[in-house]
């Protein structure tokens, strides 16, 4: 059942590095001709091949071209070869003949690591260390946050309310101020929360409205659940660097999407 879900994985994560290559080349040549949002949306096709490798057949797919990929023939030989019949001399008048019995050969296998059995659990490994680094490492910084908290200055809070108004967005998302993490951030799914650095006090009230903007651009757009669901495909596709370079541009292209949403509601 491993073996199996693993085939299926690596065909998969194939598939879908040939459909990534083929989105960076598009971008490149679409440059100019695509805003930051296109750009953006586009990878909707990389994530949708992730996540549903087996679509509608159809006679126009740029995988026809290429071969079926099945699993490698058993590497485990089979050594053991019958003994070759023994040739008895012609029995003539007055001759006895003390037939011996043939040895028994017992089967000798040959000891080779079949590669079949061996890479879905590499697979497995693979991604139960990186699964226990991702909770381990978000528990941490939970614990963190929790103890290191504390709430915005009047100043900056009025202009969070500001903000607010301006996006839309209720009373679910907070504010706070922590020396966790050093760079404006967008935290949590269930408590969202803009986390702030100390020295965000000391910026002008325009360039902590676009810092808020931006983050509540991420809240409004669902991005936080976006990168969990690419954290999630990365783990399972963690052998790929293909994909690992994909998703790095998916973030890059999400930032650049955020931002050209924060000009389009800002008033200059």
């Amino acid at each position: 059942m491993v073996a199996d879900a693993f085939q299926t994985v690596l065909t998969t994560s194939l598939y879908a590095a040939v459909v990534g290559l083929v989105i960076i080349l598009l971008k490149a040549v679409l440059k100019n001709r695509l805003n930051a949002q296109w750009h953006y949306l586009i990878w909707i096709v990389l994530i949708l091949k992730l996540i549903m490798p087996f679509g509608p057949a159809s006679a126009v797919s740029l995988f026809n071209i290429m071969p079926n990929i099945t699993p490698p023939d058993s590497m485990m030989v089979d050594t053991y070869q019958a003994p070759a019949p023994i040739e008895t001399p012609p029995v003539t008048a007055g001759t006895s003949i003390e037939i011996q019995p043939a040895p028994v050969v017992a089967p000798v296998e040959q000891i080779t690591p079949n590669i079949e059995e061996v890479l879905p659990w590499i697979w497995i490994l693979g991604m139960s260390l990186m699964l226990f680094w991702l909770v381990l490492t978000c528990y941490s910084l939970n614990r963190k946050l929790s103890r290191g908290c504390r709430e915005a200055d009047e100043r900056t809070a009025a202009i969070f309310e500001s903000c607010k108004s301006k996006m839309g967005i209720g009373s679910s998302l907070t504010l706070v101020v922590q020396e966790v993490v050093r760079t404006p951030s967008l935290f949590g799914i269930l408590r969202p929360r803009i986390l702030l650095t100390p020295e965000a006090a000391s910026l002008s009230d325009n360039d902590i409205r676009y810092v808020l903007l931006h983050e509540m651009t991420h809240y409004r757009r669902k991005d936080v659940l976006v990168n969990y669901l690419l954290i999630l495909l990365q783990v399972i596709h963690w052998f790929n660097p293909v994909i690992w370079y994909c998703f790095k541009r998916v973030r890059e292209d999400m930032e650049a999407a955020t931002d050209q949403y924060v000009l389009s509601v800002l008033d200059s």
